[in-house]
């Protein structure tokens, strides 16, 4: 999913292998992380999957005193231009849920 070249990047077989880890690395920031990589190379993209499962990398990784800059920065520039209305939800971890 993070390889430089788009030749070495299959995001078909990337969401395979995320839901078949899923139960286990839901709570985990690294996957939501890359739950938002691959809503964002899908085509068509989806945006508001990107979104959500990037704030959540972030919020998650917060919690444990992670740097995330760099997830917040790459957030920054997939909403930055366009309109994406978010709404707080408390869901257990009060965790947003996004519109486009």
């Amino acid at each position: 999913m993070l390889a430089k070249s788009p030749d070495h990047i299959n995001v078909e077989e990337a969401g395979e292998i995320l839901a078949d880890i899923a139960e286990a690395q839901s709570d985990n920031p690294e996957y939501q992380y890359l739950m938002a990589i691959s809503f964002s190379k899908m085509e068509p993209r989806q945006l508001s999957k990107t979104v959500t499962h990037m704030h959540a990398a972030i919020y998650m990784g917060k919690e444990l005193n992670w740097d995330v800059s760099d997830w917040e920065k790459q957030l920054d520039v997939w909403t930055t231009g366009g309109q994406v209305y978010i709404e707080q939800v408390s869901d257990g971890r009060n965790l947003p849920r996004i519109y486009d």
